[in-house]
């Protein structure tokens, strides 16, 4: 959803602008989309693309990662390391521990913030990533994917799971 009028390249040019003022977290990004009217809300994760149980986040819509999609593609947005903390400061953590850096098959979290590359990178970049449609990306060193929650599967039961929602810390 979008609000009326708005095509992808509204969308894009207003998502670029918040991201490079703002330097948001995910969750501070959708919030900023909802009170535009664009749909941020979904069961769409965006994971790590060698270790799918690496997630930077959850919850979010298909047409907002389409334009983040488009946005990586163009070279103009990419992911950030982040802290705990970021997430806590804003009052939503994904209810999982912190990427450790290991292979283990567990779900970890590793937060993230969006930032924006300045146009030079955006028209010098050699290899810009590229997404497709759920597809693979790479982005300031961080290779990343999105991931339906079809993708994620429980080892123990071999049943198909999503990753948990964000959590408000202390509750």
């Amino acid at each position: 959803m979008k609000p009326a009028g708005w095509n992808n390249a509204d969308i894009d040019d207003t998502v670029l602008h918040f991201i490079r003022n703002n330097e948001p977290t995910f969750p501070t990004l959708m919030r900023f989309c909802r009170s535009l009217g664009i749909q941020d809300a979904g069961e769409y994760a965006v994971c790590d693309a060698q270790r799918i149980n690496v997630i930077f986040w959850t919850g979010l819509s298909k047409p907002l990662l389409e334009s983040l999609m488009r946005l990586v593609n163009a070279r103009l947005v990419h992911l950030h390391p982040s802290t705990r903390e970021v997430h806590v400061a804003e009052r939503l953590v994904l209810d999982m521990p912190l990427d450790d850096g290991s292979t283990s098959d567990r779900d970890m979290w590793c937060p993230v913030t969006l930032r924006g590359y300045s146009l030079a990178v955006a028209r010098h970049a050699s290899q810009p990533p590229i997404l497709n449609d759920l597809g693979n990306g790479r982005t300031s060193g961080t290779s990343w994917r999105i991931a339906h929650p079809q993708a994620f599967e429980s080892n123990a039961t071999n049943e198909k799971t999503s990753p948990p929602p964000p959590t408000i810390p202390g509750t």
